[in-house]
């Protein structure tokens, strides 16, 4: 004999359990009673589907959509939004997507603007780069000044590779 356990929490199916004969019942009865662990039923559960899971409702089992674990975007979110992870039993919130919001047409012009602007910022590193070198070493005050402005440069061109990260990072989600 089987008995099939459910979670004491969300009631769902857990798994299938062997059950042993209760002796003195038995005996009394004069046939075999079998005892029935807490939190289960002797009534065999639904097979198992995708995307649902059989829960206990104290006088049969009902199937509930579960979609925990999977990631999820609202109704209305934009693009580049994070996804939402589904926590609980049940359907999707109304209106939710499992797949990422395409991108509205203000969105991808954007984008297109930020990363022209990140384009022409990374221009200007080599023109910078070439005045600096135009500078040469004539005496040690030019020498502090080609060496500031080097420093310079290299701090302009590590904010520039980190901003460029970034909107690779934004685009990319």
């Amino acid at each position: 004999m089987q008995a099939y356990m459910y979670s004491t929490t969300t009631h769902e199916f857990i798994e299938t359990v062997p059950c042993f004969p209760d002796p003195v019942r038995s005996r009394k009865e004069g046939s075999e009673v079998y005892l029935l662990p807490a939190h289960a039923t002797f009534t065999k559960p639904p097979a198992k589907r995708t995307g649902y899971t059989a829960i206990w409702n104290g006088s049969g089992w009902t199937e509930v959509e579960d979609h925990r674990g999977s990631q999820y975007w609202p109704k209305g979110a934009p693009y580049n939004s994070p996804s939402m992870e589904m926590k609980e039993l049940g359907p999707l919130p109304v209106g939710a997507s499992l797949t990422r919001p395409e991108q509205t047409a203000e969105e991808k012009a954007a984008e297109e603007e930020r990363r022209k602007q990140a384009e022409a910022e990374a221009t200007r590193v080599p023109d910078l780069e070439a005045a600096v070198a135009e500078l040469g070493v004539t005496s040690a005050s030019d020498k502090e000044e080609s060496d500031t402005a080097a420093l310079d440069l290299a701090a302009y061109a590590a904010e520039l590779e980190a901003r460029i990260a970034k909107l690779e990072e934004k685009n990319n989600g």
